[in-house]
């Protein structure tokens, strides 16, 4: 899939592709890290420079409106702040 694209994002004349870095996609669980197949950060970087062009990666947590709800907050907050996101934690 990425080579045709980035083919013709090169056709089209662009000179930097950007793409967002779903972090959720590549750590599903704590400590659990998936770089694999679509998730293969490294291949679609080196794609990217074999056919000449920039990369602008747009690194999460948080990824607006191409992701529902953006991000998955209440995960990350219980991996990093030991306390619970909201009341609605206990219910």
């Amino acid at each position: 899939m990425w080579p045709g694209l980035i083919q013709k994002a090169k056709d089209g004349g662009l000179d930097v592709v950007q793409t967002y870095v779903f972090w959720n996609g590549h750590e599903p669980a704590q400590g659990q890290y998936h770089f694999a197949d679509r998730y293969d950060l490294v291949r679609f970087l080196k794609l990217v420079k074999q056919a000449g062009l920039y990369a602008h990666l747009r690194i999460g947590p948080y990824v607006c409106a191409e992701w529902n709800f953006g991000y998955n907050a209440p995960m990350a907050c219980s991996w990093s702040c030991n306390s619970k996101f909201s009341e609605l934690d206990s219910v």
